[in-house]
């Protein structure tokens, strides 16, 4: 477990294809051009990176892919992923899964919700 995080974090866009699919065959450059410029963790799913805007398994699919880059280069780099939404299932099962693929720390908002308009009788 990590209890802080020394120097910049970076929180990166979520890479998408002109139509619409998460484009994770970007995610080694991107990652390799953070690490060259110093950048101590990726904070990733987050309002940058569009995460709440994504499917579960895109989520998923784009954590998985900054872990296995991280772990792939033995680098000293953190991954912070934000595994709030709508749906308290859905967190606590982006959470596990965060935790199954070695990410560092997640960060999570409280769900939001939409509040109904009032009804006039």
């Amino acid at each position: 477990m990590i209890n802080k995080i020394e120097g910049l974090v970076a929180a990166p866009f979520s890479p998408m294809k002109e139509n619409g699919e998460l484009n994770v065959s970007a995610i080694p450059a991107y990652y390799n051009f953070l690490k060259k410029n110093g950048v101590a963790g990726a904070f990733i799913n987050g309002s940058t990176g569009e995460g709440v805007s994504q499917t579960n398994a895109e989520r998923k699919l784009q954590a998985e892919v900054w872990a296995e880059q991280i772990k792939k280069d033995d680098s000293p780099m953190k991954l912070i992923n934000l595994v709030g939404g709508t749906s308290y299932q859905e967190c606590i099962d982006l959470a596990l899964h965060s935790q199954s693929i070695g990410v560092d720390a997640i960060a999570i908002l409280a769900p939001f919700y939409f509040k109904p308009g009032t009804a006039k009788a």
